[in-house]
């Protein structure tokens, strides 16, 4: 996408500078509710027209200056949140739909995508005799069905519960890794971009913040709107001297040279935490927030700052605990 611009009203518009994704790889479109990620996805697939500007697929310029190649023609393969299934067709049958576009036997293909899928066993099942989940790998399977170029999903888990979402999110990355298919997913949900993803694009307010590999958007974050969206996160007010910020919790190297007024940013995993107070950045635990795997500590230092900090659940940590804090890493800096 080159230069995109959608309006919508005088105070929502759309606006991508530049935007790729690479043969093979899953690109996740992460955005709060009412960014544009949906719509973005929209535009890819044809179901809306930019403004102005350039789409691309699979080298082919599908929208452009006096250009509109329409949905059906570009190769691409769509998964509703809702799914969409028809439901009077079996398992196989919604698969079948798609196949009058391949080249190739149908009933091996179907086949094929049934295995992938593992639905073999579920191929005479109507949609309303499947589980949700059931019903996203079948929707999955049919939009595979005919090789599209690039496979579109939009907020494909979101109608589960926890439990099956993750199960399904493994499912689902297992088979877009073995059919290497180009894909974009839209998701409001950061463990959810975070775990699937070869790369993010965070959008907000209509623009793409920024690009990166997960591990670039969650460590080295362009601005602390984005920080903030990618996970738990301190800030706190230091002066820069060169490589290292002076702040409440010492001297800390940091990712780039900087001289003056900063705020600096630690993840709750940097932050370690010893019981007692005999560091030198004591304080007190003011709550716990459990999660099973893990749990985040909310301390207050002895200065009156707060901080969290990430630690592993078999730790017993208890609120108003005595405790002294230390930090592990090299951090990213942001203008004060």
């Amino acid at each position: 996408m080159r230069d995109i611009r959608k309006r919508f009203d005088a105070r929502f518009c759309i606006e991508i500078e530049a935007l790729q994704v690479h043969e093979g790889e899953v690109l996740t479109l992460l955005g709060p509710s009412g960014c544009g990620k949906t719509t973005t996805l929209r535009m890819v697939a044809g179901l809306e027209t930019p403004d102005a500007g350039c789409i691309y697929v699979a080298g082919e310029e599908v929208y452009g200056d006096d250009i509109l190649i329409p949905a059906e023609r570009r190769k691409v393969g769509l998964v509703f949140q809702d799914y969409a299934l028809f439901p009077h067709l079996t398992v196989a049958q919604n698969i079948q739909f798609g196949l009058h576009r391949h080249e190739g036997d149908g009933k091996a293909r179907t086949r094929d995508l049934l295995a992938l899928t593992r639905l073999e066993s579920l191929q005479d099942h109507y949609p309303h005799e499947l589980s949700g989940g059931e019903q996203q790998r079948t929707a999955l399977a049919r939009s595979l069905a005919p090789n599209p170029h690039i496979l579109l999903l939009d907020e494909p888990f979101s109608s589960l519960d926890a439990t099956l979402r993750k199960d399904l999110r493994t499912e689902v990355k297992r088979i877009l890794r073995e059919t290497e298919v180009t894909t974009i997913l839209v998701t409001h949900d950061q463990e959810e971009a975070l775990s699937m993803s070869d790369r993010l694009a965070v959008m907000m307010d209509g623009t793409v913040r920024q690009v990166g590999t997960p591990r670039e958007l969650y460590w080295s974050p362009r601005d602390k709107a984005v920080a903030r969206f990618i996970g738990d996160v301190n800030f706190l007010p230091g002066m820069a001297r060169g490589q290292e910020v002076e702040c409440v919790l010492g001297v800390l190297p940091i990712q780039q040279e900087t001289r003056g007024a900063v705020q600096i940013m630690l993840r709750p995993e940097s932050i370690a935490v010893s019981l007692g107070a005999e560091g030198p950045n004591a304080g007190r635990v003011e709550d716990i927030e459990y999660y099973g795997h893990d749990q985040i500590l909310n301390i207050r230092l002895d200065t009156g700052e707060s901080v969290l900090a990430r630690r592993d659940a078999l730790q017993p940590f208890i609120p108003g605990q005595q405790v002294s804090v230390d930090t592990l890493g090299v951090f990213p800096v942001y203008a004060s």
